[in-house]
Order: C-alpha cells, then sequence, then structure tokens
C-alpha cells in the first residue's frame, strides 16, 4: 500500500511537525504521551495504511509531540502478526514515519522473563532477539536491499545511553535476548525450558517484524522490554491477558517516566546541508515535501517529477531558475519550499539519478 495517502492527511492535520525519532508503544507504556508537549493526535483511523487497534491496551492513535529538544512520533498501539496471520502489518506505518523524517525507532513491549532474576515489573534493554518463527516482513521485497544484516539491530550506542540515563534516575536496567513468539497463546513450560536453553532471556509476542523493517530502511533501533510475568513453569501465576494488563499497569508510571527522560537524551545529528534531492526532501517541513500535486493531474509517487525536456515549468527548479539542467530533461524535483533551488541543482552537482528515476524512500 502507498504512503502517500497518509502523508497527505498528516500534511493536513499536523502540517509544521518533523519528528526525528518514531516510538511504538507497547502494553504499559501508554504514559508516555503525557510527557508529551505540544501534542496532536491522530487516530489510526484516518490515517491509510495503520493498523485498526483490535488488541486491549493498544488505543490506536499517532501522536507527535516533543520529548525535551526532541521532536518524536509516539504510535501508542501496534499490529502483531497473531492478529491476521501476516508479519507485515507495521510496514505502511513505519514507511511514513521514515519520509516523515524520523531517523531512530524506539520500541516498547510487554514481555515474560525466562530468568528467575527478572521478576515482573523490571526493565530489560534488548540487545538482540531470537526469530522463533522465522517469519520476515522483507517477503516479497525486491532487490539486494532485503538482505539486511541483523548485528547489532539493536543499536549499540543507544543502549549504552539507556543504561547511563538509568543509573541517573536511580532504574533498576537489565539487558538481555528477546525471543519472538507468534502468539497468541501463551507458551507451554516445555516452550519455555527450550527458549532458556537457545539463549532467551525474555519472550513476547511483537517487536521483531518492526525491527526487521527499521533495519531495512535503515532506521537505528532501541528497545525495551517491561516485565509482567514469569514465563510459563517458572512461577504459579496462571498467565492470561489481563494479568499482563494489570502488572503492566502497575509499573506503568515508573516505565514511562524512564522512557520520556530517554527519548529527550537522544542526540540527533545536526542537519547539515544537503547535497541530494532526497535529503533535501526530508529538511523540509511536511506540508512544503507533499505541496507537489499538479492542477491537472495526480500527483506521482516520488519528489522527481519527470518532465519534458526543455519543459519551462515552475515546478523543475533547473529550468525555473534559467540555468542549463543537470542532466537532458531537466532537474526533475518539484519544490514548494522557499528558495526554489535543491542544492543539487544550485550547486551544478549531479543528485545520483538517473532519468526517469523515481525516490524509493516514500515520498
Amino acid at each position: 500500500m502507498s504512503t502517500w495517502p497518509a502523508l497527505h492527511t498528516l500534511a493536513r492535520l499536523a502540517p509544521s511537525k518533523r519528528p526525528r525519532i518514531a516510538v511504538v508503544l507497547g502494553s504499559g507504556w501508554g504514559e508516555l504521551t503525557n510527557h508529551l508537549k505540544e501534542a496532536v493526535q491522530i487516530t489510526y483511523s484516518e490515517l491509510p495504511g495503520f493498523p485498526q487497534a483490535t488488541v486491549a491496551g493498544h488505543s490506536g492513535v499517532l501522536w507527535l509531540g516533543q520529548l525535551g529538544e526532541n521532536e518524536v512520533a509516539v504510535m501508542s498501539g501496534r499490529k502483531h502478526g497473531y492478529e491476521t496471520g501476516e508479519v507485515d502489518g507495521m510496514k505502511v506505518p513505519l514507511q511514513v514515519l521514515q519520509a516523515l523524517g524520523c531517523e531512530v525507532l524506539v520500541q516498547t513491549n510487554a514481555a515474560g522473563s525466562l530468568r528467575h532474576d527478572l521478576p515482573p515489573q523490571s526493565l530489560m534493554v534488548i540487545n538482540d532477539h531470537i526469530n522463533l518463527p522465522q517469519r520476515s516482513p522483507l517477503v516479497g521485497e525486491i532487490g539486494t536491499e532485503r538482505f539486511v544484516g541483523m548485528v547489532d539491530a539493536y543499536d549499540p550506542s543507544l543502549r549504552q545511553l539507556a543504561h547511563r540515563v538509568a543509573t541517573d534516575q536511580g532504574v533498576a536496567l537489565q539487558e538481555g535476548v528477546y525471543v519472538w513468539a507468534f502468539g497468541p497463546q501463551f507458551e507451554t513450560p516445555a516452550e519455555i525450558r527450550v527458549f532458556r536453553q537457545i539463549g532467551g532471556d525474555a519472550v513476547g509476542m511483537s517487536t521483531v517484524p518492526e525491527t526487521i523493517l527499521a533495519r531495512h530502511a535503515g532506521l537505528r533501533v532501541l528497545a525495551l522490554s517491561l516485565i509482567t510475568n514469569m514465563g510459563a513453569g517458572l512461577s504459579n501465576e496462571q498467565l492470561s491477558h489481563a494479568h499482563t494488563l494489570s502488572q503492566a499497569s502497575s509499573a506503568s508510571a515508573a516505565a514511562s517516566a524512564f522512557l520520556a527522560a530517554l527519548i529527550a537524551q537522544i542526540e540527533l545529528p545536526l542537519q547539515k546541508q544537503a547535497h541530494d534531492c532526497n535529503t533535501y526532501f526530508r529538511a523540509q517541513p511536511l506540508a512544503h515535501r507533499l505541496e507537489r500535486q499538479r492542477p491537472f493531474g495526480p500527483v506521482l509517487p516520488g519528489p522527481h517529477q519527470p518532465q519534458r525536456r526543455g519543459h519551462r515549468s515552475r515546478h523543475c527548479p533547473a529550468v525555473r531558475a534559467g540555468t542549463k539542467p543537470v542532466r537532458p530533461g531537466g532537474c526533475r524535483v518539484r519544490l514548494a519550499a522557499p528558495g526554489g533551488l535543491c542544492p543539487a541543482t544550485a550547486s551544478g552537482a549531479h543528485c545520483g539519478r538517473r532519468r526517469g528515476q523515481l525516490s524509493g524512500w516514500g515520498l
């Protein structure tokens, strides 16, 4: 599904928002939204391609706001593989958030513990995962980019930052390997014993597909688990979703406060002047980037708009400035932002795209 409908809705409802950090909230982490400043709420039902909330604890709202100096896009709820049998339910939302300008994905979840020293209401930062079902949201993608390396899928520098913030906040934060079980049923005691033997520290029914999608898109990933129960056979607990939500609710305030402090301290690189059309478009407010529709035709799916050779359209910066096109056919960027020229055209540099090639990053 195209990202365009959701992006146009966001340009209309939140034209000035430029988030650089995306956050996916799992069960028990919903109070993070109480820490947002200048927040705008948009329900998933208004955003084509976003999942409809079918699981208790997932409200289905996109929040755009600020934590510290960082602008964030917070997804209150996710799509799980067990809801439909497909594991790419978060593909469009993550593509949309990347197109908005997000460079980091912070994920949260509720999980079961596989260790006796990791009791309920503990926090764990994920350092690796085990894709137990061996399902991938990249099935069907084309090109060599689908062969994504998963070493350090959970960014080491972000994990180190999480530990520093935890120390400053007086929060006990552990680290471990997350096992993705497909669900929706809970695991058997025998399965829990196997998960422990293969190196797992916590088990849950989410997070891994989103991590794969994020790494495919080039986003850095940080993931945190809120432990809500011991794995089957490790305690006398009677496992149920209601029990999970109850435990998550008890720890929600403290976990969300820690998460807010952590996200506020994520340092992002300064947005340098771009030397290619895609980077320049990312630096513009969404409303500017989407103002590319001709009055007589539909929007094409990319920032490079095909033009006839020598066509003196106001939408072609090279021709509009009266300069010689960088390549035959002219620069195909249609730009509504003030200033007119993208840096690649203004400097006379080649932006690296072949004639007629469209953008691959969603806008």
